[in-house]
């Protein structure tokens, strides 16, 4: 195996890993969310309060880094879209309404 070869099979088992780190994260919240019977109003306010938190906290910790701001905004997307999706799929009638 060459060194790009080598180089290509690295990259592909540190996604898969991404993924399915995203995947674990995605259903643990999934989970938490469903038994908690809120609105999608409710969830909406928690994502953005987590996301707000994990970014203040990261700026004391590394502040001016603008590449790491935009990753953990992209992970926290990337959850985000696959808890939706979960609860959308749920038998949960309160989910899908909004109500």
């Amino acid at each position: 195996m060459d060194r790009w070869e080598e180089l290509r099979a690295r990259v592909a088992r540190l996604v898969a890993c991404r993924e399915a780190r995203l995947e674990e994260a995605a259903l643990a919240w999934t989970e938490f969310l469903r038994r908690q019977g809120w609105s999608r109003a409710d969830v909406d306010l928690l994502w953005e309060g987590l996301t707000e938190e994990l970014l203040r906290r990261l700026h004391r910790q590394r502040p001016a880094n603008p590449e790491l701001r935009r990753q953990v905004l992209a992970v926290m997307a990337a959850v985000r879209t696959r808890v939706w999706a979960g609860l959308e799929g749920s038998e949960d009638r309160e989910w899908r309404s909004g109500s």
